[in-house]
Formats: C-alpha cells, sequence, structure tokens
C-alpha cells in the first residue's frame, strides 16, 4: 500500500496556462494533428521494417508509444486539457520514441551508440512531419518537449531556453512515458526472456567485454547506483551493471514525475511497488544494500513508497 497524494492544488492547464495560450494562438487544428499523427505512425513502420523480429524495441517501442498515447487520452481530463489540448499531448506521446527505433537501426547496423540521447533522434524525425510548423512558435515548443522529455536529468527551464510552455510540455511528456513504463512493471521483472533481451538492447558494447553485465546478481553493481538512489536522484542506465541496478534506475524513474496528477496516477497504478518489491527480494542475501533501499524510500516524501 502507499500514502495517499494531497490534491488541493490547481489542475496542470491552470498552473501552465502558457501552454493554452500556445496553443490556441498556433491555428492548429484537430485535423492537422490526426494528419501527423499519421505520419508518425507510418514512421514507426518504415524504420521497425528492415529490423529483425528478435530485436525487443521492433514491436515494443511502437506499442509503448500507443500505449502512452492511450494514458495521455485518459489522464488529460484530470489535467484539465480540452479536446485540441488533449490532441496535442497524445501527438507527443505518440511520436515521443522514433528515436528509440533509429537506436535500434544503429544497433542493428553494428554502428557505434550515438553521442546523444533518443529524444534528439525523436526530434529529428519530427521535423519534415511537422514541415513549415517546425519554424513556428508551436512547433518549436513541441520539438522542445520531444527532445527534452529523454533527457537523464531533470528537466530545467533553462535547458528549454526559458519557455515556460516548453518546460511544461516537456514535463508532462516524460511524466506520463514513466507512468505507462510502470505498467510493464510485472513484464521486466518476471519474464526471463525479456531480462536476456533487455541486457542485449540496453548494453551491447559493454556485453562484449563483459559477458556478465546486465545480469541478475542478488546486488546493486556498481553499490554507488545506490548512493544515488538514496539521494533521490535519477540513475544512469548506462552505468548499471547488473540488473537489480537496472531496475533501481527504473524505480527512481518515480522521483522525477514533476507533476501530482500523474505521480498519483503512477503509483496507483501499482507498478512502483512491483519493481521495489523485485528488488527487495533480489537483495534477501544482501541486507545491508537492502536496509539501503528500504531507508532511502522511507525518506521519499513522507514514505510514499515505503515498505512496511
Amino acid at each position: 500500500m502507499t500514502k495517499e497524494i494531497p490534491n488541493d492544488a490547481p489542475v496542470f492547464i491552470e498552473r501552465h496556462s502558457t501552454v493554452r495560450k500556445l496553443i490556441a494562438e498556433s491555428g492548429v487544428t484537430q485535423v492537422q494533428l490526426a494528419d501527423w499523427r499519421g505520419q508518425v505512425l507510418e514512421g514507426y513502420r518504415r524504420l521497425a521494417e528492415p529490423l529483425p523480429d528478435t530485436m525487443l524495441w521492433k514491436k515494443q517501442k511502437p506499442q509503448h508509444a500507443l500505449d502512452a498515447e492511450h494514458d495521455a487520452r485518459e489522464i488529460a481530463p484530470h489535467l484539465g486539457l480540452n479536446a485540441l489540448e488533449t490532441d496535442v499531448l497524445c501527438l507527443l506521446l505518440t511520436s515521443h520514441d522514433l528515436g528509440r527505433l533509429v537506436e535500434a537501426g544503429r544497433t542493428h547496423r553494428k554502428e557505434p551508440r550515438a553521442d546523444w540521447h533518443h529524444g534528439v533522434d525523436s526530434e529529428v524525425q519530427m521535423v519534415p512531419i511537422l514541415g513549415l510548423e517546425a519554424e513556428t512558435p508551436f512547433g518549436r515548443v513541441l520539438l522542445l518537449a520531444i527532445r527534452h522529455h529523454a533527457d537523464a536529468k531533470p528537466v530545467t527551464l533553462e535547458d528549454v531556453g526559458g519557455n515556460e510552455a516548453a518546460w511544461a510540455l516537456a514535463t508532462v511528456v516524460r511524466d506520463i512515458d514513466k507512468c505507462e513504463g510502470f505498467t510493464q512493471a510485472e513484464w521486466y521483472t518476471a519474464n526471463e526472456d525479456t531480462k536476456e533481451k533487455q541486457r542485449h538492447q540496453n548494453w551491447p558494447e559493454q556485453i562484449k567485454g563483459d559477458p556478465e553485465w546486465g545480469k541478475e546478481m542478488g546486488r546493486i553493481d556498481p553499490p554507488e547506483m545506490l548512493e544515488i538512489f538514496e539521494r533521490h536522484e535519477l540513475l544512469p542506465r548506462v552505468k548499471c551493471r547488473s540488473y537489480e541496478a537496472y531496475m533501481l534506475q527504473f524505480l527512481a524513474w518515480t522521483f522525477d514525475i514533476v507533476h501530482p496528477e500523474i505521480l498519483k496516477r503512477t503509483l496507483k497504478s501499482g507498478g512502483p511497488l512491483v519493481v521495489r518489491d523485485y528488488i527487495d527480494r533480489r537483495l534477501a542475501d544482501n541486507p545491508a544494500q537492502r536496509q539501503r533501499l528500504r531507508d532511502a524510500l522511507a525518506n521519499w516524501r513522507d514514505g510514499l513508497m515505503a515498505i512496511a
């Protein structure tokens, strides 16, 4: 069980009225948004087609995008969004992971991992879809939100050039992305085939020099990942050697959910608790790390995810 999150604050669109103003002044229509959505789905098909069926992301990432879009449509009323604003948010969630298939293509072609994250690749894919709209204030905000949803650290106003609407949209896309990700918690923690495919998808280069990389080890490896978790910060996925550390990185997503409406939905889904309990079980033979995990959870937001 988790504690309840107080729900006495203004809703998202009231807190971030710049988003409403931007969309209203853009002149964008639901017909145009539907056309862009269709082009995005074609982009996923085109990028996935050359990938082998054995690649995890070939089917997972396009489905995740659709699931995230569905979540966005369900949560939109709780954010105070009207129909047009809802379609804008849904477009962002549909398109946010195009870059994952760009990354998968590089892996399939045995090219080195890029120096940038997949949000940049998603943005690059969206520019021709938006066409001339990419150069307008509205289009630039959409591209900023897509780019920065994947940042390795919390998004700041400075990251988006001080544009409050871009910050609001980037963080809400990021939050919904995490919320949807937690619906797959059982799949990540209980499916052995998934665990093996995840390690090869996430760390192909590390595995070349260390065949144990990404396997379950009964510990957080490297241990400094636990130190970062204790500070309630995001963990770098690329450095997570054990699968338990990878799942700790997953659990730390909750620390970065900005908007209370989405944090409440995420915790109520039960997904974070599935990941929490998986890690706790895996550390049963490592009592020192297990206690540090429990203490870190008890010390976050008055014990919202504490283990009783």
